[in-house]
């Protein structure tokens, strides 16, 4: 009874590691994600021309 309480406890710890693991993970992804967006309109002008048109029709 007592060691089954101890590995529940274990795959508690184990599965609390790996939900952090997870969500590092998912951080640094969105950091890319964000990076790979701010470098889009060197790779495809089209991102700009939209951007252009926006102002064009705010102005």
């Amino acid at each position: 009874m007592n060691e089954a309480d101890a590995h529940k406890e274990m795959s508690y710890c184990n599965l609390l590691g790996a939900g952090l693991q997870l969500l590092g993970i998912l951080q640094l992804l969105f950091q890319f994600l964000d990076l790979l967006l701010e470098e889009i309109p060197l790779v495809f002008p089209v991102h700009g021309l939209f951007l252009d048109t926006n102002t064009e029709t705010g102005a």
